[in-house]
């Protein structure tokens, strides 16, 4: 058995999937869906905007993201259709030539998703002093089911 994770495309489709593993620095990765028609598919980088880790990588916190209060640096990262996500720089964020690695608060569930974000999918990553200094809240996508 694979890894569970979630595909996020730019158009607004969601395609949940197991694979032994994904890797940014190939052109592309093999997925078996986990419901509908298609038993296999390749998925090529450049459609993911992110994935979101559905097994394994998931961790129950309290009614708020246990990061809050901390003195971590806040990061908003835009994507180049201009919504955003908000993380912290905690101990699983990382960037690398191919993409960055983070935690994102869901609220829905009360949990923090491991999400792996390809570097084509991001206009930037800003760290910032508040959530809400130059962000329009129509702008604004608080957890992976808003995106």
């Amino acid at each position: 058995m694979g890894i569970l994770f979630k595909l996020h495309f730019f158009d607004g489709e969601l395609i949940e999937a197991e694979s032994e593993g994904i890797d940014l620095a190939r052109k592309g990765f093999n997925v078996t869906p986990i419901s509908g028609n298609n038993k296999k598919a390749w998925v090529p980088r450049e459609a993911v905007k992110y994935v979101e880790y559905l097994s394994g990588m998931q961790e129950a916190a309290p009614d708020f993201d246990p990061r809050d209060g901390q003195a971590l640096d806040k990061i908003i990262l835009r994507f180049t259709d201009n919504t955003i996500l908000r993380t912290y720089r905690d101990d699983s964020f990382s960037v690398d030539g191919e993409g960055i690695t983070a935690r994102i608060w869901d609220a829905d569930t009360q949990t923090l998703k491991r999400i792996l974000i390809p570097s084509h999918s991001l206009k930037a990553f800003f760290t910032v002093d508040k959530w809400n200094s130059n962000v329009e809240e129509s702008e604004e996508v608080s957890s992976p089911e808003e995106t």
